[in-house]
């Protein structure tokens, strides 16, 4: 009886089967992006671009779009352009640049300075200030025309920033020449200007000749002019973009790519799209 038990033993281990492992043979990953991801995207968007929470029927048709295509390349842009397509971007845009530069300076009080203006000029006895009560109705009226202006495409975010720093509002704010250059420099290229880089702004802003980022000018416009449409502007466009939306610098190489498709194309709703349909951006 003990040979046969130990008979069986013997057969049944020769029966048993060995498990075979294959190099590489690992199951394929899951291609569905899961819905809270599709969520935390439209939010993020929503929160960047309008400063608020979708609306439960905004959420839901945003939803089907990007949850019906899988949240490819082509759906995220079109959720995009759906928003760029709306007013309310863009008096977002103007909101966050007057909080940023004019300490969130009330629009009411932009209207009120207008019509002040408006009444001066119609008064003979301020008559010999009439020229500047003319440029500053000129620049607080170009200012409160930002978001008009950017619905209807006549200006880009250059041109925002521009009216933004050339009025009193911001020339208060900072106080003297030196101040109102080093801010511009802090606000839209993040860095403190060289001291040549400093004193030949200040020279060009109060109406010397001088040389500015290798251009010569004379006068508060042609210092808008110039440090408007150079690289270092551009660049720091770029990086305060990445800054907000990815929390981090970009690479050198997203730096030159970025910064040479707005040379080119000019073109800010394009510079974002290209971050916010990313992959990084929508946490896949």
């Amino acid at each position: 009886m003990r040979y046969f038990l130990i008979l069986l033993c013997l057969t049944c281990y020769a029966c048993k089967k060995e498990e075979v492992l294959i190099p590489g043979n690992q199951a394929p990953a899951d291609p569905t992006i899961e819905d809270i991801t599709i969520t935390n995207y439209i939010n993020k968007n929503y929160i960047n671009l309008f400063g608020r929470e979708p609306l439960t029927l905004e959420r839901n048709t945003a939803y089907t779009l990007l949850r019906g295509a899988n949240m490819s390349d082509s759906s995220r842009k079109q959720f995009l352009l759906n928003l760029f397509a709306d007013q309310e971007y863009f008096y977002h845009l103007f909101d966050q640049t007057r909080l940023e530069l004019l300490n969130n300076l009330d629009t009411a009080d932009i209207g009120d300075d207008i019509r002040d203006y408006q009444d001066y000029l119609q008064d003979s006895s301020y008559q010999q200030y009439w020229a500047a009560y003319q440029d500053e109705l000129d620049r607080v009226t170009a200012l409160y025309n930002i978001p008009r202006d950017l619905i209807n495409g006549s200006i880009g975010i250059a041109e925002i920033h521009r009216r933004c720093v050339n009025n009193d509002y911001y020339e208060d704010i900072n106080m003297g020449t030196e101040n109102i250059v080093v801010s511009m420099f802090q606000n839209f290229l993040n860095r403190y200007p060289t001291i040549s880089e400093l004193e030949a702004a200040k020279e060009m802003y109060d109406g010397e000749p001088a040389v500015f980022f290798l251009q010569a000018g004379t006068g508060k416009n042609d210092f808008f002019n110039i440090f408007f449409s150079s690289n270092n502007y551009y660049e720091g466009l770029v990086q305060n973009l990445y800054i907000k939306l990815l929390y981090r610098n970009p690479t050198s190489s997203e730096m030159s790519a970025a910064t040479l498709k707005f040379q080119a194309s000019n073109n800010y709703l394009e510079m974002q799209i290209d971050i916010l349909t990313s992959d990084e951006y929508a946490g896949i």
